[in-house]
């Protein structure tokens, strides 16, 4: 079934593709690329769905969000359907965001379409077993438009709460130290025991999984390109698996 709504107007699409591969692309963000003639992304995303854009007007952007904005305007003004592709869902730590917010800005009223995709944290998740079975939070240690005294607090608050804290882009392109700060103050809040799970490189012939605990995570070379998930002081690891509880009780439910 195809995802789109009727409209005569030149339409943007902000379409998420997943961790990478194209079994974990949906119906609506492959329909959403098939149709549209215009398509773009970041290089190796548009790469990711290369078997989808034949005759297509491809435009790769490495690094400037705020320019496929703009291209994207400029084509729709045109009178063409765009696409512009983001790695996971584009509503998180991504593309849709900054687009929403630039048309704010230059005051425009484009027709648009979010289509979601399969986030990195549900993801890594699902590899990790049941690793958000419970309330969580996000966090990103490398958001430039995010003061770090605001990070620390939010990502204190979450700990002292209990949450299950995804922790987005660690060494970012800062280096280690925030990362390390964060996980001192991980340490004051979860004992040495809490389940840690950590996915690299994901959904790529390269993919590492690994589960350790928080004694342990100080000892261990991480990888760059990570996304960690801190469990919270019901998580367990039973087998292979990451859990974090969500009861069920006969007659009652959750």
């Amino acid at each position: 079934m195809l995802c789109l709504r009727g409209n005569l107007n030149a339409k943007i699409f902000l379409v998420g593709i997943g961790p990478g591969q194209a079994e974990h692309m949906t119906p609506c963000a492959k329909a959403a690329i098939v149709h549209a003639p215009v398509i773009i992304g970041h290089p190796d995303n548009l790469l990711q769905i290369a078997h989808l854009t034949h005759g297509k007007e491809l435009l790769p952007l490495q690094h400037n969000p705020l320019e496929r904005s703009r291209l994207a305007v400029e084509k729709a003004q045109n009178g063409q359907d765009v696409v512009i592709v983001s790695s996971g869902d584009p509503g998180t730590y991504a593309i849709a965001a900054t687009f929403l917010d630039y048309l704010r800005q230059q005051n425009l009223n484009i027709d648009v379409e979010v289509v979601p995709g399969i986030g990195l944290a549900s993801y890594a998740s699902a590899r990790l077993g049941a690793a958000l079975g419970n309330d969580s939070a996000h966090i990103s240690l490398s958001d430039q438009n995010t003061p770090w005294a605001a990070i620390t607090r939010r990502l204190s608050s979450a700990l002292a709460a209990d949450f299950v804290v995804v922790i987005y882009n660690p060494f970012g392109k800062l280096g280690s130290a925030r990362w390390e700060e964060a996980l001192a103050l991980i340490a004051k809040e979860r004992n040495i025991n809490t389940p840690i799970g950590i996915l690299s490189q994901a959904n790529t012939s390269n993919e590492k999984l690994l589960m350790t605990t928080l004694g342990q995570l100080p000892q261990i070379a991480l990888p760059t390109d990570m996304l960690i998930i801190i469990g919270n002081s019901q998580s367990y690891f039973c087998g292979s698996y990451m859990i974090t509880p969500r009861c069920y009780k006969e007659n009652i439910g959750y």
